[in-house]
């Protein structure tokens, strides 16, 4: 993943940790999961808004942050956070709450 923007210069926002989360998890998932975590990643980033109506919150010392479940990857959720309307991908990991 990167922190580049895309064709239509939105800017894609991903913490190092997500980043470095994801390019693990690309060698170590089979490809169909693997893009099931990126297209909730992108899904999230594309319309934040929608996202959140669909995401749980969880309040930390650094401030609100949503927790996405990644349909047909179960356990594994993305964690994001809003800034204004900026969406920041936060962690991607197995979670089972």
């Amino acid at each position: 993943m990167t922190n580049e923007g895309t064709p239509a210069s939105k800017p894609y926002c991903y913490s190092q940790i997500a980043d470095e989360q994801l390019d693990i998890l690309a060698s170590g998932l089979d490809a169909r999961t693997y893009k099931r975590l990126v297209d909730t990643c992108e899904a999230i980033l594309d319309d934040p808004g929608l996202a959140r109506e669909r995401s749980a919150v969880i309040a930390t010392d650094d401030g609100m942050r949503y927790r996405a479940p990644v349909n047909g990857a179960f356990p594994y959720s993305v964690f994001w956070s809003l800034t204004g309307s900026i969406a920041r991908i936060e962690a991607v990991f197995p979670y089972d709450a």
